[in-house]
């Protein structure tokens, strides 16, 4: 902090030694003196000191720092390095450290700038020491700002355009989490690869997280009881219970629900476990038989029993015992109403029978029937022999006289009204067929007796 000249010396001369405090820092010992009469060092400060007046310390372990500034460090002590020279060089570096803590004997003298050893320095002015130029993808005083994840330009401060997928921050060097959930580029001047999206700043995923992951950056993991490890990214709260579990986060163990399944919410049963009734299911069936109740009331619910075979008496319980009354009814109806069918099949059976039968076919009528014969052949059955026994020989007769227009009547009854085809014959006696139209109803009676 500068002073002002008050003594008489002041008012006579604008530079001058005698100007100077006594313990003044000034390089050579000279002063000036302002026009606002402020007093001044005239050709700078010793090392280790800044201000106007040199009377502003540098830095603990920096041996020249700026006049300005006595933060900014020009020159470090021996061993130290580090923009305010904080740090020591390591034992490491036998020959010492550049003021960017490379070792000397590693840095080409091409990287050189000053007391620093910058690779990435396209133009160096070696007057000041300061790079003025850095290479690409690169920026700050000691083109160490690593620019390739940014999208645009970028400067000392960071990024300004944002960042390529899978970083974040503000200068983009921190990875987005690998729970996000990836954004996959188009192959058009970009790498084409499916990284993780997530915002510059904060660092939230921008597509959700991975399943079973959940938070701004999806670190935190789902509960093992979300259904198929679901969970919604912002809260965590389970999209689903699995079996038995219900809750936001699934902790809570459904109570006596049957095949443990309840409402997630609040843990209600949708029906309750065997032996339990109520609307929160925490209530016992008493005193019922099958062990079963109504949820509502706990009226006692009996199931109907199959009969069984008592192996010990060799005796089947009687189906009154071990049946609902109604099954039992049901049962009784079945049987009777299958017996009444059988028996009106048997009786419609036996009618079709007999009107099959022809009702003029009788002892007292001549016994004549179809049958089919390509040659017209008329059968003779028991007429007598030669020899006066009777004969079961059938004989035929080739008589073209008996057909449909013959017009034979025996006992009432024409033989010209009985259908026949063209391939079917009339079967009568062969004396009827022999017979002439004066034959009478009496002399057919009589040959029938013989």
């Amino acid at each position: 902090m500068s002073k002002t000249c008050r003594e008489l010396v002041c008012a006579t001369t604008a530079s001058s030694s005698h100007a100077c405090p006594p313990d003044n820092n000034c390089l050579l010992g000279s002063c000036r003196v302002t026009a606002g009469g402020l007093i001044v060092c005239e050709d700078g400060c010793k090392d280790g000191f800044s201000g106007k007046l040199c009377n502003i310390p540098c830095l603990p372990n920096c041996l020249k720092c700026s006049r300005r500034s006595a933060d900014d460090c020009i020159i470090c002590k021996e061993r130290h390095v580090g923009e305010y020279c904080q740090h020591e060089c390591p034992i490491t570096c036998p020959v010492g450290c550049y003021r960017n803590g490379v070792c000397r004997e590693q840095c080409p003298e091409n990287h050189v700038c000053g007391d620093k050893c910058l690779p990435r320095c396209k133009l160096c002015n070696f007057t000041s020491g300061i790079c003025q130029a850095c290479d690409t993808h690169y920026t700050g005083d000691n083109c160490d700002t690593d620019c390739t994840n940014c999208l645009g330009k970028c400067s000392n401060t960071g990024c300004l355009e944002g960042c390529t997928a899978g970083f974040h921050g503000e200068k983009c060097n921190i990875p987005c989490s690998e729970n996000c959930f990836p954004f996959c580029q188009p192959k058009l001047g970009a790498t084409g690869k499916c990284s993780p999206a997530c915002n510059q700043h904060t660092g939230r995923c921008l597509n959700g997280c991975k399943v079973g992951f959940s938070g701004q950056q999806c670190r935190d993991g789902c509960s093992s009881r979300c259904q198929d490890l679901r969970c919604n990214q912002t809260t965590g709260h389970c999209m689903k219970c699995v079996k038995g579990y219900y809750k936001e986060t699934c902790h809570l163990r459904c109570y006596n629900c049957k095949d443990d399944v309840c409402e997630m919410k609040a843990g209600f049963c949708f029906e309750c476990k065997d032996g339990y009734f109520g609307v929160d299911c925490k209530q016992t069936c008493t005193n019922c038989q099958s062990g079963l109740c109504e949820r509502n009331g706990g009226h006692c619910i009996d199931i109907p029993q199959m009969t069984t075979f008592d192996a010990t008496t060799s005796k089947v319980p009687s189906p009154q015992s071990t049946m609902n009354p109604l099954v039992f009814g049901l049962v009784v109806f079945g049987a009777i109403t299958v017996l009444l069918i059988c028996i009106l099949s048997c009786r419609l059976h036996k009618l079709s029978e007999r009107t099959r039968e022809i009702p003029w076919r009788s002892e007292d009528t001549v016994q004549a029937m179809y049958s089919r014969n390509t040659y017209n052949e008329i059968y003779e059955e028991q007429m007598d022999s030669p020899s006066g026994q009777r004969s079961h020989r059938p004989q035929a007769y080739y008589s073209p006289l008996v057909r449909q227009e013959s017009d034979i009547t025996v006992n009432n009854l024409s033989l010209s009204s009985v259908p026949s085809s063209d391939n079917d014959s009339l079967i009568i006696p062969a004396w009827f067929a022999r017979a002439d139209d004066a034959t009478t109803s009496e002399s057919l009676h009589e040959q029938n007796n013989i």
